[in-house]
């Protein structure tokens, strides 16, 4: 059943596509189907050592999803995740002295020391990645969603050529980024952490970056989808229920609701961020709704 990674990425023959929500420290919801799913893989496939990353060709995450992904493309199993998670959501959640509603609710000083720590200097384009990984966020400064991957036939995966007239590159290609840099941006939630910034254009201003939560795509499956299919994103796979398998994993299920008392007295800019977990609510459901339309579940 192992692959290199580029057998992984190529066109034709089936693939398979795992899709994480967001959802912070509930992603050990996730982390707990995903521990059964690699249970049944090995035992249907006779193999103790299989991991999630031999059977899926693409793993894509955002937010807290973005983290359990990069960690299985790099190897790790899901019992490993889940020593990961526990090990490190008091230090990730860490409160953060300041102003209520006007600084982060959380230092991202604990979460970027744990990404460096697992993940140092790695870029995307890292050897260490044994199959497809995608992260979803979202730039504010552009208010553009953001779908990065390792695939390098992607079209900003090179640096393009210097500009004639002034010596300068138009972008930084995405070979580049750090790991790091790219699963701080998509967990960048706001009101709870800090947006992130990345190096885009050189001698340019940083762009910035927050969760990719807020965007439509905290469940990734959609976009996904988009990914394997759409021509401009160069995976060219073929989209059919023989070709394509997916298995989207979420964080829970709950519409929020504010009633007439509760917003009578609850403040202004609580209230932007209760009606925000509304929109992205809405996102989840028009995303399962449009893959069920399509697909044969």
């Amino acid at each position: 059943m192992t692959k290199t990674l580029a057998e992984h990425l190529a066109p034709g023959g089936p693939k398979r596509i795992l899709a994480l929500d967001g959802g912070g420290v509930m992603g050990v919801i996730e982390i707990a189907f995903l521990e059964q799913i690699e249970k049944l893989l090995q035992n249907q496939h006779h193999n103790p050592k299989l991991r999630l990353c031999d059977y899926f060709d693409l793993i894509g995450g955002t937010s807290t999803g973005s983290i359990i992904a990069t960690a299985l493309a790099l190897g790790m199993s899901a019992a490993e995740v889940k020593d990961l998670y526990f090990r490190s959501a008091k230090a990730i959640f860490r409160p953060r002295f300041g102003i209520p509603y006007l600084t982060p609710r959380f230092s991202e000083r604990g979460l970027q020391n744990i990404l460096h720590e697992i993940l140092r200097d790695e870029t995307i384009a890292s050897e260490k990645l044994k199959t497809g990984l995608a992260i979803v966020s979202k730039r504010i400064d552009t208010g553009s969603v953001w779908v990065l991957s390792n695939n390098p036939k992607s079209k900003f995966w090179n640096d393009p050529e210097p500009n004639p007239h002034t010596g300068k590159r138009e972008y930084v290609g995405n070979k580049h980024y750090l790991l790091r840099d790219i699963i701080r941006a998509s967990t960048a939630a706001p009101y709870f952490f800090a947006p992130h910034r990345m190096k885009i254009v050189d001698g340019e201003p940083d762009g910035l970056f927050v969760d990719g939560g807020v965007s439509p795509h905290n469940n990734p499956s959609l976009m996904m989808l988009m990914l394997a299919g759409i021509n401009g994103y160069r995976y060219n796979w073929t989209i059919s229920k023989n070709k394509l398998l997916m298995i989207s994993l979420g964080t829970g299920w709950i519409r929020p609701k504010i009633s007439i008392a509760e917003e009578a007295k609850t403040a202004s800019s609580l209230l932007a961020v209760n009606t925000l977990r509304g929109v992205i609510w809405d996102g989840q459901v028009n995303a399962l709704t449009l893959l069920q339309w399509l697909s044969e579940p």
